[in-house]
Parts: C-alpha cells; structure tokens; sequence
C-alpha cells in the first residue's frame, strides 16, 4: 500500500475548518513522516480533536485536503490508521471475545492471537460483557484493539485522559511494545509531563494554528527544559492563562446572577410598558387606574431589582465560596484571587446593566412634554447643556458606586465571617454591617475636615448650597467612594487569599 519512503505518511494542505463561523482548524499544512512517536500537544479546545478526525474522515473540512500516503482520506487510508478515539464506542452488548471478532472481520491487518494473549494478560475472560467492564477496562480494551492492527499509522486521542496513574503507565508501554516497526504514532493530549519521555516529535497547536513542529532532542537542547516546560513557555507567551481562567469564571457568574435578574428586568419593563400605553388614555378613569397601577409597579420594581442584585450577589458567593458548591470551586486549577476578582467584576457588570434599565424604566414612565420642559428648566438654572450633563454623570457615576460599595461591603462581610468558628452567618451580617458602620463614619468625618479647609464645602454643610459646590461634593464623594471600594477589594482579597474553612 505504501508508495515511496520519501511519500509523506499525512500530508495536510491549507486545512480548515470552521463551525457556526468558528474557526477551529486554520490553514493547516503539515507532514508527518514514518517510523515516529509525535505527540499532538495543546490546551482543551486548541484543535487537536478536530484534526485527528478530519484525518480519520469524520468530519469534512471546509476547504484544503488531507493525504493519507499520497491519496485523499477514504476507504484505503481507514486500512493504514488504527484510530484511539477519546470516548468509548464499543456496542455495550458485545463481549470481549466478539469485540475481537468484530476486529479481526473488518481490519485484514488485525493479529488476533496477539489481541487475545493481551486480553488474557489483563486477566480479562472473553466472555466479559462490554457492559459489565469498568471504564478503565474499556480503555485497555480499545487500546489493545487499536494496537493489535499491523497498520501504518496510530492515531491516540486523549488516551491518558481521565484515568488513574497504574493505568497510564499500562497504556504507555502497550503503546511502544505493539505498535508495528517503521509506523508512526500520533498522540493527541494535553498531558505532556506524561508522555513526553517516549516522544520523537512534538506538534504544538493553539487556537487551531501549528505553531511549532520539532524533534523533543533538539527542542531540549536548544531550550534546557523538558518538553512540558516549553510548551508551558511557549503558550504563557501567547496568551495569559490566569485572565483565560478568569474570563470563565466571569461568565458562569454572571449567568448565575442573570439568570434570576433577567426576570425582574423583563417584569418591570412589561410594567413600564402597559403604564406608557394607559397614559395615553387619562380621560377614562379604568384606563387611568391601570395606568397609575402598572408604573407604580414598575418603579417599586426598580428598587426590587437594586436589592435583588445585591441579595443574589450575596448569596451565590456564599453557596459559590463556602457551600456545596465551594467543593468543585476550590478545586479549580484556578488562584483564589481570580474566583475573588470574578465576583468583584460581576459586581460591577451586574450593577451597571441594573442602574442602566432602571433609568429605562424611569425615563419610560416619566417621559412626557412636560419632563423635557423641567429639563430644560434645570438647564437653564445650571447655566449650559454641557453643566447639567457634567452634573447628571456625577450624579449617576455617586449612585453607582454607592451601589457597589454596599454589595461590596456585603461580600466582604461574608469572607470575614466565615472566619470565625461558628454562627458564620451571623458574623458575616455583623461585619458587613459594620464595614458599612464604619465606612460612613469615616465619610462624613473627611467631609467635617474637609469643611474646615474649604469655606464653600462648610457653607454647603449649613445648608447653602450652590451648582459648583454640588459639582465638588459629587467629585468628593466618587473620590470618598473609590476609596472605600478599594479598600474593601484589598481587605476582602487578601483575607480570601490567605485561607478558607469549607464545611
């Protein structure tokens, strides 16, 4: 079946594929010579999958072409690959003996004394039911299936994936005691520190790109490193995992939050909206009923969305950091000061897509002829558009970070009070609210010194107040607030980073 030594073994030629507008395989071209051990190395979701199955025709490729020893992908190249896929697939139904059947009917290349001597190895009996195996068993058992093929390539996808040590060791020296002289084998994982002691050849793939192709002797020469801490090297400096990792987390924490906000903004939006469509009815006293109903509603709502925001905030971290749910999360591969971060972000995401469909909600019920001409009023009395835009951005900018500080100082009251030995919830209230306390105490004790010093601030502390000095206490107070809300970041932060007790 072979045509010639110098024939490439696989030859891929501007190779692509893409899903749902997705690049995942781009612009491939590679060889892969004879008589090798290559481990296919890359982070989940680099690609690695995806191009072993275009290799095996399982999938099409947008555009490009594969060669398995000169021909396109088809019956003849299935004869020269003997392909490990990452997932178990054989019929649960069978038993070992019939799975070994099934093999030796199918593949003409497939020594079945060899594959039974295998099984009979693992201590395995051959009428075992497929179904009744372990996992575990079920990946030797394809294994052995896999290697007991006299073909030209082997393809492994992910073999190390998922199972204890003893096993990997088994699968490993399975791999290089059976597979057939002058084949190559192509090993996909992301498991390198494993592996990499029986490799020939590395093939780095990121973002469904070959980014590097080379021998492991001369990649450790060149580098002084093993081949794990290369290619830990080589992705650190293509992208940083820690704000990947962080990414994820900020996405599965907003999705817990939104999914409970979201129906509160639809309810009260619903409301606003069959109030705005009343209003135009006020000389029917039924139709100005419901009018006065539905936007009362929807602005008590406004405020039900504020304190549902911070309750929900509030309660996933405690659930997220300290209840069942800490057991998987404390377990991530991922730095305490990224799950911390996460909530403080999802702190300010959540706030600002609240604060912004409150004002929705607010202009939606107000909005009238009458409004614009306060409005303008307002303007007039400020002096410019650009005064009372400045002023209604301060103001705004007051409330948000209000809002914040106050779910903040909540999150970190909670962090605090898993501290102690017990009665953790009630010590979390108790700190929160005394970070609260405290904070406000130290607000109004900067605003008396600040008076002190400027005349117009101690004016405005007696009651006359004017649109400058609204101006600079605005400023003041988003300075006061940063203040606060960095503090508690580095207090709550550093606390969390220093230990948890997990119930």
């Amino acid at each position: 079946m072979n045509k010639t030594k110098a024939t490439p073994l696989v030859e891929c030629r501007n190779l692509c594929k893409q899903y749902d507008n997705k690049i995942i395989l781009n612009n491939i071209n590679l060889k892969i010579p004879r008589g090798k051990i290559i481990g296919l190395l890359g982070r989940n979701g680099a690609g690695k999958s995806t191009f072993i199955k275009s290799l095996n025709g399982l999938i099409t490729p947008a555009s490009g072409e594969v060669l398995i020893d000169g021909q396109p992908v088809g019956v003849n190249s299935k004869n020269l690959i003997s392909y490990l896929p990452e997932r178990t697939y054989l019929e649960k139904t069978m038993t070992v003996q019939q799975a070994l059947y099934y093999f030796a009917e199918f593949y003409q290349n497939f020594n079945l004394e060899k594959a039974t001597a295998l099984v009979q190895d693992l201590s395995l009996n051959l009428d075992t039911k497929i179904s009744k195996m372990s996992k575990g068993m079920q990946e030797k058992l394809q294994l052995i299936l896999v290697m007991s093929r006299k073909a030209e390539l082997y393809i492994l996808d992910e073999p190390l994936g998922g199972i204890d040590p003893a096993t990997r060791d088994y699968i490993l020296d399975t791999i290089l005691s059976n597979f057939n002289a002058g084949a190559s084998v192509l090993i996909s994982t992301h498991l390198i520190s494993d592996i990499e002691r029986i490799l020939d050849e590395v093939i780095f793939i990121e973002n469904g790109k070959i980014i590097l192709t080379a021998e492991t002797d001369q990649l450790r020469t060149k580098h002084h490193a093993s081949i794990d801490e290369i290619f830990r090297q080589t992705f650190k400096a293509k992208t940083n995992r820690r704000y990947h990792m962080l990414h994820k987390l900020l996405k599965y924490d907003l999705r817990a939050i939104y999914r409970q906000l979201v129906v509160f903004y639809i309810i009260a939006f619903s409301c606003a909206i069959i109030g705005r469509v009343f209003s135009n009815y006020d000389n029917n006293l039924l139709f100005k009923i419901i009018h006065e109903f539905f936007s009362g509603v929807a602005l008590g709502l406004c405020f039900g969305i504020v304190v549902n925001n911070a309750t929900r905030i509030w309660e996933y971290t405690k659930r997220d950091f300290y209840g069942d749910q800490s057991y998987l999360t404390h377990t991530l591969p991922v730095p305490r000061s990224n799950l911390y971060l996460a909530k403080f972000l999802t702190i300010l995401i959540t706030t600002i897509t609240s604060l912004t469909v409150i004002i929705a909600i607010v202009f939606m019920n107000y909005a009238s002829p009458e409004t614009f001409e306060l409005i303008h009023e307002s303007i007039r009395s400020v002096g410019s558009k650009a005064e009372f835009v400045k002023f209604a951005i301060l103001l705004l900018n007051v409330i948000f970070l209000e809002t914040v500080f106050i779910i903040q100082a909540g999150i970190t009251g909670i962090i605090l009070g898993h501290k102690a030995n017990n009665r953790k919830t009630a010590m979390s209230f108790v700190y929160g609210f005394t970070i609260f306390i405290l904070a406000n105490i130290t607000t109004v004790t900067l605003a008396s010194i600040w008076g002190i010093f400027d005349p117009e601030i101690h004016r405005a502390m007696q009651g006359s107040i004017s649109n400058s000095i609204m101006t600079k206490l605005l400023c003041g107070a988003i300075f006061i607030y940063l203040a606060h809300i960095a503090t508690e970041f580095y207090i709550g932060c550093r606390s969390f980073q220093k230990g948890i007790d997990v119930e």
